[in-house]
Order: structure tokens, then C-alpha cells, then sequence
């Protein structure tokens, strides 16, 4: 049975949640099969991934198609179909690699610390005090011959 959650709309092809967020094919199906929250809206439309995997918590899945809602995310795959992803597996790889890549920042800002702050470079000197210095060091050589 076919039910459009409330408030939802659907043309058809496209089915659209209160925020204005689309839901097409598949996914559109699974949701239209299911008991769907109405609350549940689509975060984004769907993201296809064609290196890696749909799930950063299941890198066996591989690549397809994921949308993510407020409470839980949809994936397709070829060999899979439409599912329901099981976030919670997710959200820890993903805090997982935060955690990493903020020790990594960490790790390289304290290099940075540590590193001896390079000496400012000389300002190019003033071409007027360049010129003076010259005339200075032929007036002392003009002096020179004349003391000789």
C-alpha cells in the first residue's frame, strides 16, 4: 500500500517533504511502501557514491546511493537494493575518524610551535640612502687625492 506521509507531497516521480527536500526513485518507493514517519524528512537529496562506500561504518557495502533523514538513512546498492542503513555504525566510524583527524591537526600544529620562526627578511634599503652613500664614498675619495 502506497501511503504519502503527511504533509508530504508527490507528482509521481517526486516525492517532497515539508522541507522542500526531494525524494525520487527508489528511495521514493521504499518510502511511499513503508509506514514512514512523516517527520522523517530527507536532510539532502540522494548522494551517489562511486568510490568507497554508501556506509563509512560498513566499507564491505561499497559504492551506490545514500540518503540521509532526520532519524535513519536509505542506501542502494546494486547487489542490495534499497535498505535501511543502520546509522549508529556509522556515526561511530565517522567519530572515529574526526577523532584521528584531529589528532592529526594537533600533532601538526605542535610542529609548527616547535619549529624556529624564521628571521624576517631585510627590507631592500631606501634608494635615496643608497644614492647619498654613494656620493658620501666619492667625496671621500675625492678628499683622499686631495690630502695626497
Amino acid at each position: 500500500m502506497n501511503t504519502i506521509p503527511t504533509g508530504w507531497k508527490d507528482d509521481g516521480k517526486t516525492l517532497v517533504a515539508p522541507n522542500g527536500a526531494p525524494v525520487v526513485m527508489g528511495f521514493r518507493e521504499y518510502v511511499l511502501a513503508h509506514s514512514w514517519d512523516a517527520n522523517n524528512w530527507p536532510l539532502a537529496a540522494e548522494q551517489v557514491i562511486t568510490s568507497g562506500s554508501i556506509e563509512p561504518g560498513n566499507t564491505n557495502i561499497g559504492p551506490g546511493s545514500r540518503q540521509d533523514f532526520r532519524l535513519t538513512s536509505l542506501g542502494w546498492t546494486a547487489s542490495r537494493n534499497v535498505y535501511v542503513i543502520y546509522v549508529g555504525q556509522d556515526i561511530r566510524a565517522l567519530t572515529a575518524q574526526l577523532a584521528a583527524a584531529n589528532a592529526h591537526v594537533a600533532q601538526l600544529e605542535a610542529q609548527l610551535a616547535s619549529m624556529p620562526v624564521p628571521a624576517p627578511a631585510p627590507e631592500p634599503p631606501d634608494p635615496k640612502a643608497t644614492e647619498a652613500l654613494a656620493a658620501l664614498v666619492e667625496l671621500a675619495r675625492a678628499l683622499k687625492l686631495v690630502a695626497a
